[in-house]
């Protein structure tokens, strides 16, 4: 509990833990399947008297972690009732606490409702082995009722632990499981406060909510037949990539011996992790709709029960090394033991350091920077939008500006009686017009004559597109269309970044991941931004200089466009050497973006590279035979060899 205290979000990430906080705050109702345990637990933890509403329930997710490493502990000594037990329990809890993910968890709103969930499953496991099947199956109703995705694949496993049943026990174990799932109540009972997804108000809308209608899409789309097989790969993998070699092989060494004392009790907890495995591998899918690239990070935080049972293999590797020593160095082992778990905390602290981490919550206020009201953002919803609802529902610091989430609100009826609610413009423009996405423009052309209108970067409107107009990280929406695209100077530019807090924008502390990416380069393009007037003047001298000033940001897919700009620039100056290392390092960066693959082969070419340039038009056209660009000046390269 210290080490995750020590390591707290103050604030929050950029994922989905700001949504989180202010449905906590408000009693709201967070995205499918509605996570009522975690909300309901979020509100309780406003009553304490530390820290502010975001610290709070942080700190909710830290002792889930701790519970959940300590249930470790406990389940340890219960398959090793020894005192030798206890003892090799405590280290497999505190090996658990310092791997990645599990650490990862323990620190933000997001990331607690694994914790919690995994919470609940171990309490399961160990109210049926102490012969309390009615807690049990409570435990495993309220792990329903918070994040049901994780807790159904255990079910076999708790019939089998609690077997044999008989009708009245199954009877009485039904209904204890069942009260567990009641808490699903808060959804319809808190359909009128902000945020809601969804219209958990009706039988239908909440049955949506809770089976993730609206989601189950994301599970078949630009997912192969070959990506479960990954997926359970990267599973298996994790202890090994997580929490280093010492760990995994005292796992590898412990888990057959704990066949040995009571093997329902040793297959319930793997066949458990097992399941879990199998099914996030065929239902989950961790590759970006948009962009299609693959991130398997987003799938790890499933895998907390397979960690776990990895500890519970790590503390019986213990036992197994201290049974084969001589006695008088028995001692020694449990010294081994805190060197293992203390040197897997050590490592990662850095990384996993997030006490000064504002990035989410200076980029929430940053978007305000320069907004005057009464006014209007619309955003869609994704990482970039969750921060700034976050401020305005849970500080209420800019009562002026409203916040609308059109994607995917107003594509539903719901979406535009909540808005209606607010807006009389919404109303007037859901009558007027048939598709959503017009009702969307429509609303904005009326709410805009009294209130001023903004856009977050992502914008996926092309009747709003035309419109937006440079203004920071966040684009105004004009009346119309402007008839040329504005370029804004390098003093306009530098004017908002004056204004915008930057807090651990410029240092490698701390940690960035790929979803904090997906915010900084929003500044990177913003800041780039400055390039475009030397650009239309053929200034490359000035828009290489405002191109370097912006890639002193950190920042991924937006950092790699800037580099690809850079290196045609350099091309067409016949600067090849410098061409090849910008776009090798955009190509690094995007690495299913073909057309910079191309780009690199065809500087490689110009610099007399002929093997290179051969190796990765081969290399392109082997992942895309089709490709013009790279099937083009392949051909030409061979005739200049062969000629």
């Amino acid at each position: 509990m210290a080490l995750y205290i020590s390591t707290l979000y103050p604030a929050f990430p950029v994922d989905d833990s700001p949504e989180t906080v202010s449905s906590a705050v408000n009693l709201g109702v967070q995205h499918a399947p509605g996570y009522p345990l975690d909300t309901l637990t979020g509100k309780l933890a406003q009553v304490l008297p530390l820290g502010g509403p975001y610290f709070r329930v942080n700190l909710v997710s830290a002792a889930a972690g701790a519970a959940s490493a300590s249930a470790v502990a406990l389940l340890t000594a219960r398959l090793f009732p020894v005192p030798a037990g206890i003892m090799a329990g405590a280290l497999a809890g505190l090996m658990l606490a310092g791997t990645d993910v599990f650490w990862d968890c323990s620190l933000s709103g997001k990331g607690g409702i694994y914790q919690l969930n995994l919470l609940l499953t171990l309490l399961a496991l160990l109210s049926f082995m102490a012969g309390q099947p009615m807690a049990g199956a409570l435990f495993t109703g309220l792990g329903m009722a918070n994040h049901w995705m994780s807790s159904v694949a255990w079910l076999p496993v708790f019939l089998l632990m609690g077997w044999p049943w008989n009708t009245r026990r199954l009877l009485m174990g039904a209904m204890a499981g069942a009260l567990g799932c009641t808490l699903y109540i808060q959804l319809p009972f808190c359909a009128a406060h902000e945020p809601v997804w969804g219209d958990p108000a009706t039988l239908g809308g909440l049955v949506d909510i809770i089976m993730r209608r609206g989601f189950g899409q994301h599970a078949t789309i630009g997912k192969s037949a070959s990506m479960p097989f990954l997926q359970a790969g990267d599973a298996l993998l994790r202890p090994l990539r997580e929490s280093g070699l010492p760990f995994t092989i005292l796992a590898l060494a412990g888990l057959p011996i704990l066949w040995r004392p009571r093997r329902r009790e040793f297959i319930a907890p793997l066949l458990g992790a097992v399941l879990t495995i199998g099914a996030v591998s065929v239902a989950a899918n961790p590759v970006h709709i948009s962009t299609g690239e693959l991130y398997l990070w987003l799938t790890d935080r499933f895998y907390l029960p397979f960690l776990a049972v990895t500890a519970l293999g790590a503390g019986a590797g213990l036992l197994l090394v201290r049974s084969a020593m001589p006695k008088r160095w028995r001692p020694g082992v449990w010294i081994l033991g805190g060197l293992i778990a203390a040197s897997m905390a050590g490592s990662r602290f850095q990384k996993l350091d997030h006490s000064r981490d504002y990035i989410g919550f200076d980029y929430a206020h940053n978007l305000l920077a320069g907004i005057s009201g009464p006014a209007i953002i619309l955003g869609e919803a994704d990482y970039q939008t969750f921060p700034l609802h976050s401020i305005l529902r849970v500080e209420e610091i800019r009562p002026d500006v409203g916040m609308v989430i059109t994607n995917p609100f107003l594509n539903r009826k719901w979406g535009w009686k909540r808005l209606s609610a607010r807006y009389p413009e919404a109303a007037t423009a859901n009558v007027r017009n048939r598709a959503w996405r017009d009702k969307v423009v429509a609303f904005t052309d009326l709410a805009g004559s009294r209130a001023g209108l903004y856009h977050l970067s992502m914008c996926s409107y092309p009747a709003l597109q035309a419109r937006l107009d440079f203004h920071g990280i966040v684009y105004s929406i004009g009346k119309k269309p402007p008839p040329a695209l504005r370029t804004p100077s390098a003093v306009e530019v530098e004017g908002y970044f004056h204004r915008y807090r930057m807090r651990g924008m410029y240092s490698d502390f701390p940690f960035k991941d790929p979803t904090a990416f997906s915010v900084l380069d929003i500044y990177t393009l913003a800041l780039s931004s400055s390039a475009m007037a030397p650009l239309r003047n053929r200034d490359n001298a000035g828009a290489i200089a405002a191109y370097r000033r912006a890639l002193q940001l950190p920042g991924r897919m937006g950092r790699a466009m800037i580099l690809g700009a850079v290196g045609k620039i350099r091309a067409g100056q016949s600067q090849y050497g410098e061409a090849e290392d910008a776009f090798r390092e955009a190509a690094r960066l995007k690495p299913r973006d073909l057309d910079m693959w191309t780009n690199l082969a065809t500087a490689c070419a110009a610099q007399g590279k002929d093997a290179e340039a051969l190796r990765l038009f081969r290399e392109i056209l082997r992942r895309n035979p089709g490709h013009p660009a790279a099937r083009a000046n392949l051909r030409l390269l061979k005739n200049l060899i062969y000629r």
